[in-house]
């Protein structure tokens, strides 16, 4: 029997490469289309002057909730993230095939990790009735601010989330999310399935960079109400001149990307 067979490492690998794992994983991505229709329709809802709640993560799982069956559907989506988000932490300990730098890559797949379980956690709160009582982004940038160096910190998150934003642009507009698509689903991904990764990752790029230039402007002012999430970043976007026309445009491409994480589900490679 091979020595790295009965080792933590191989007993990750094998899991992490079992069907069981890669199906729940795939549900992941199917949970997060679900999540990124909820946000584009809410932003629609918003540039047309009807929406009720926000236009975010926590608007999309309230709105969820709130559905006949929702309840269900919470929970298939929190499974969905939670697997999602052990596959994420399995690829960082076994490491990523082809990858250039591990070290990066690696890091890559830790954070990926956190922000599903995050998601996964949020879905469990709003499927229990418990949603809505995490702190806001203002609470935790004033807490921030008020640390020494508070103001660099901040300064510094917001940059980071800008670069973020310019990489998904970068990312849809050169099609490299095609690389995360090849070796699955019987056959070449359709035309479709490109045009709504360009589109979605380029409205989720613009989204990102608004919300990282709010977080930006809340350090160089000390003002942690200049601070927001996606829901304030849509707001800022319904604003400007031509607001609504932009922010429909913005809803549209972040549903898009929705649909895009359907495709996803088929094609990733795992």
């Amino acid at each position: 029997m091979p020595k790295n067979s009965t080792t933590a490492g191989g007993a990750v690998r094998r899991a992490k490469n079992s069907r069981a794992v890669g199906g729940l994983a795939r549900g992941g991505y199917v949970a997060s289309g679900v999540l990124h229709l909820m946000i584009g329709w809410l932003a629609v809802q918003l540039a047309l002057g009807e929406s009720e709640g926000q236009a975010d993560q926590s608007g999309a799982f309230r709105a969820v909730a709130q559905m006949p069956g929702g309840d269900v559907v919470l929970w298939l989506v929190a499974v969905g993230f939670a697997a999602l988000a052990v596959w994420q932490l399995a690829t960082a300990v076994v490491g990523v095939p082809n990858a250039e730098n591990q070290l990066a890559a690696r890091a890559k797949s830790v954070a990926k990790a956190l922000l599903y379980g995050a998601l996964a956690v949020t879905g469990v709160r709003y499927a229990t009735g418990a949603g809505g009582s995490g702190g806001s982004e203002e609470s935790l940038t004033a807490k921030v601010l008020g640390m020494p160096g508070g103001a660099w910190l901040v300064g510094a998150a917001g940059l980071v989330i800008v670069g973020v934003g310019v990489y998904h642009v970068a990312k849809g507009a050169r099609k490299k999310f095609l690389e995360d698509l090849t070796g699955t689903g019987g056959g070449a991904v359709r035309p479709v399935v490109v045009r709504l990764g360009q589109a979605g990752y380029i409205a989720k790029g613009v989204a990102l960079g608004v919300v990282g230039g709010l977080v930006v402007a809340a350090a160089v002012t000390a003002d942690p109400e200049q601070a927001g999430g996606l829901d304030e970043a849509l707001h800022a976007v319904r604003d400007q001149p031509y607001g609504t026309v932009l922010l429909i445009v913005v809803g549209v491409g972040i549903a898009a990307y929705g649909g895009y994480s359907f495709a996803r589900a088929r094609f990733a490679r795992l």
